[in-house]
């Protein structure tokens, strides 16, 4: 069975439909909810649609916060996370998502949204999955050093951890899920500049542990270089 974790800040137009999408599906055995210092409707709309639990943040602490308090206040072993503001989620997706790492032999999978065309969709040539829909387990989710559970690094780090630690990392493609994009969301220019943000996040920890904290690791261990070109 599944745990099903939803961070949200101020997400009263999605969250209803996204909770719905998953509320009937038979592994999910709970939906935690963690509004994360909304000021609007989330709370009231999130336990309408039938989240489990809700939890509350009084301010806004970030979407990695949210994740970290969801899993541990989780149930089960194998955790769902899910964006508060996705269309389009069907419980064929959501069924192999579980699958690949129930029966798959994965550490975790992630969702490849189908996305409109945006210009930020450029960022996907170098980070191939930063998807917020992933499963994933609690063990891997605990490999991850306390120090990068935040903002949006948080993605970069799973990836990371799931492939140097040997969990693998399986992407399923979902073409009918997609998500509402900041400039809608926040206006044009709102929008960008947390865009902007979020793209300067990733590129920070992607460059920290895809190639100084790589370095350092052959630097310090020549016979798994070796290893490694082997394989």
């Amino acid at each position: 069975m599944v745990s099903v974790i939803i961070p949200a800040h101020n997400e009263e137009k999605t969250i209803g439909q996204v909770i719905k999408s998953v509320r009937s599906h038979p592994s999910v055995e709970e939906i935690l909810v963690v509004n994360d210092g909304s000021t609007d409707e989330t709370v009231a709309i999130a336990k309408r649609a039938g989240a489990t639990i809700v939890y509350s943040f009084p301010v806004n602490q970030g979407k990695a916060a949210a994740m970290h308090y969801g899993v541990n206040h989780a149930k089960n072993n194998l955790i769902l996370f899910l964006d508060a503001d996705i269309e389009g989620l069907t419980h064929e997706t959501v069924t192999e998502l579980i699958e690949a790492v129930s029966n798959g032999g994965f550490g975790m999978a992630v969702v490849l949204r189908g996305r409109g065309i945006y210009w930020s969709n450029k960022i996907l040539r170098i980070f191939p999955a930063i998807g917020g829909e992933r499963v994933l387990t609690k063990e891997l989710w605990g490999r991850v050093p306390h120090n990068l559970i935040k903002g949006f690094q948080i993605e970069i780090a799973l990836n990371y951890y799931a492939k140097s630690t040997g969990a693998r990392m399986k992407l399923i493609f979902a073409p009918t899920l997609h998500q509402t994009i900041k400039e809608r969301k926040y206006g044009l220019w709102n929008g960008l500049l947390r865009r902007a943000r979020m793209i300067e996040e990733m590129c920070v920890i992607g460059i920290q542990l895809y190639f100084l904290d790589s370095l350092h690791i052959r630097a310090y261990n020549p016979a798994q270089e070796e290893t490694d070109t082997r394989v």
